[in-house]
């Protein structure tokens, strides 16, 4: 979940510095250079949103909490337009965490 704030963040701090005009700044340049290190989300081997760094077999799968998809609500760096294959994991995500069902 704290490499999707950062993202949220740096995003919206790009997307501001364009309307501003301010897309030249230093600033600006290391959090564009900084983003470009975050480790990207992927997808698990069961198709489900990684919620750690390794893909591991979770031993109580059950368990509620969903601060993995951070990405997709109540952030944007996950969707249809852009990450159609990371909403699939999501979708999946929900399913496996019995917060959703397959239609």
């Amino acid at each position: 979940m704290d490499i999707s704030i950062i993202k949220e963040v740096f995003s919206i701090i790009i997307s501001a510095a364009e309307v501003l005009g301010r897309h030249d700044d230093t600033i600006i340049k290391r959090v564009i250079e900084s983003q470009s290190k975050l480790p990207p989300t992927k997808v698990a081997r069961d198709g489900s949103i990684m919620e750690w760094a390794e893909d591991f077999q979770d031993p109580d799968e059950h368990h509620r909490h969903v601060s993995h998809l951070f990405g997709l609500f109540p952030g944007h760096t996950i969707n249809l337009e852009k990450t159609p294959d990371l909403c699939k994991a999501v979708d999946y995500s929900l399913i496996k965490r019995g917060l959703f069902q397959e239609l």
